[in-house]
């Protein structure tokens, strides 16, 4: 792994040949909060698809985030959503809740302000 910018680190070693082209599009970004530990991953193609898993929530009309009693330092949840409303993707998937699709990233940066 090499880190590119800003806790953002390109995932390509380890990769079966084939899977190579994949894994230079694969960014992982570590996302704290919900979990010490929690990664999100951003494949940067087709305009960009967040995976964000459980770092924030999809909502009918904005962005949520996981309950205080199920993350492990809630203090953590607005600089890793915050890491996130820097990049740039079109789609977001989540661990729970729909996905936004389409301008994905205008939902993150409204909720980190």
């Amino acid at each position: 792994m090499i880190v590119v910018d800003d806790g953002v680190v390109l995932v390509d070693t380890g990769l079966p040949k084939r899977s190579a082209e994949i894994g230079r599009a694969l960014h992982e970004v570590h996302t704290p909060g919900h979990t010490a530990g929690h990664t999100s991953f951003l494949l940067d193609r087709d305009g960009g698809v967040l995976f964000a898993g459980d770092a924030a929530a999809g909502g009918r009309r904005r962005l949520g985030t996981s309950p205080r009693m199920v993350t492990a330092d809630p203090a953590q949840v607005p600089g890793s959503i915050a890491k996130l409303a820097r990049l740039r993707f079109d789609t977001a998937v989540f661990g729970h809740g729909p996905a936004f699709r389409g301008g994905a990233v205008e939902k993150f940066r409204a909720y980190a302000g």
